[in-house]
């Protein structure tokens, strides 16, 4: 039996690294806009329903803002 496609796993080494000590590294991260829509779109593909993702969906626009305080949040 073979495991389940994680499509989203990816995000967890830049997300975790991004959050770690209260958001101490979220500046050092870079793109993650790219990344976090590639992994909705790998996750649109093995089948996930398109409501589970709509909230992830829904903070791309801001998850790579200028302001500190808005990326923040949509993390």
């Amino acid at each position: 039996m073979t495991a389940p496609p994680r499509p989203l796993l990816s995000l967890v080494g830049p997300l975790r690294y991004a959050c770690q000590h209260d958001f101490a590294h979220l500046a050092n991260v870079r793109d993650l806009r790219s990344l976090l829509a590639a992994a909705i779109d790998g996750a649109r593909s093995a089948g996930t329903p398109p409501s589970s993702l709509a909230p992830l969906s829904e903070e791309l626009r801001f998850v790579d803002h200028p302001i500190p305080t808005l990326r923040k949040a949509s993390l």
